[in-house]
């Protein structure tokens, strides 16, 4: 089976050249600005090789795209991968993964030199970074601001576990709430459990640091409980 796809590790949607016969296909669906720069310098080497005319317009942001190449998969892929190897000081390294036909992969740095006769994919992405990422600034601020408000047991409960122990206002039932990239939370529906009847309370908000939904969810707990309840009823 000859390459079939070329995959690229795209900022958001989806970027990647697919076989359509002898030419290929290349979709692209929500570019960011980064998608855009490399989808630049990929058009400008296909007008070098005239495969492109002079005139194609570049893609914008935010804008989908699919469009014929008038070129073989082994002409389109090297090209592709070379345009969009990672630039910059500092940048990681770009690699392209090959899928052969026995489902074994091989990795190149960049481009790679010459195309396995045996290969039915291809990605290319940026090498990951090695060590643990530091917290972000927003999160960092959250914490702080969650240690203020917690009391002496629910602290070095959440530190240990990554949840704590909340008693409604209204009911005084007990509540589990979840700190939702710990480990405990893996697998739960939510991030409030009745601790008594492991009920999860229907109420998130992924738009804020996960330290400050649990703060809004644990202070829901003590201080708004009816109400929580009344939202979790109405989902």
């Amino acid at each position: 089976m000859a390459l079939q796809h070329w995959f690229v590790a795209a900022e958001c949607g989806d970027f990647r050249v697919e076989r359509t016969g002898d030419s290929c296909l290349l979709t692209v669906e929500q570019a960011t600005a980064a998608d855009v720069r490399r989808l630049v310098r990929f058009f400008n080497a296909l007008k070098r090789m005239d495969i492109l005319p002079a005139h194609q317009a570049p893609v914008l942001p935010g804008a989908s795209l699919s469009l014929a190449l008038p070129a073989p998969m082994e002409s389109i892929g090297p090209v592709l991968a070379g345009a969009t190897r990672t630039r910059g000081k500092g940048a990681p390294a770009t690699w392209t993964a090959i899928r052969m036909e026995n489902a074994t992969l091989t990795v190149d740095d960049g481009v790679p030199a010459d195309m396995p006769g045996a290969a039915v994919a291809a990605v290319t992405l940026a090498a990951p970074k090695r060590g643990c990422p530091p917290p972000s600034a927003a999160a960092r601020r959250a914490s702080q601001v969650l240690r203020t408000f917690l009391t002496t047991s629910q602290w070095p409960s959440y530190l240990r576990h990554g949840w704590l122990h909340a008693y409604g206002n209204a009911t005084g039932k007990a509540y589990a709430v979840y700190h939702r990239d710990e480990a405990a939370a893996r697998g739960l529906p939510r991030c409030v459990i009745e601790f008594d009847t492991g009920r999860p309370i229907c109420a998130w908000d992924d738009a804020v640091p996960a330290e400050e939904e649990l703060l809004g969810l644990t202070l829901a707990v003590q201080h708004r409980e009816a109400w929580l309840r009344r939202l979790a009823h109405a989902e």
